[in-house]
């Protein structure tokens, strides 16, 4: 599996406008991981998180919310 432009564009789009964000104003990334949906297609699940201390210990990418970067952790 790897990071292709639509997996970061949705990642993008869920991370900065998503209603959920607002449950976690403080975070400063996104923690995912890729895996597949339920059809077979190349999706990702995660959520809100610190990169100075990670709650997500298991995740892969972040995508940093104020420099919108993405960056392979594991």
């Amino acid at each position: 599996m790897r990071l292709s432009k639509r997996i970061k564009r949705d990642v993008e789009k869920h991370a900065i406008g998503s209603i959920y964000r607002l449950n976690a104003k403080t975070a400063d990334c996104y923690a995912f991981n890729l895996c597949y949906n339920a059809s077979g297609k190349l999706d990702f699940e995660g959520g809100w998180d610190w990169s100075d201390d990670l709650i997500d210990k298991e995740a892969q990418y972040l995508f940093l919310l104020h420099s919108r970067e993405f960056k392979r952790i594991r």
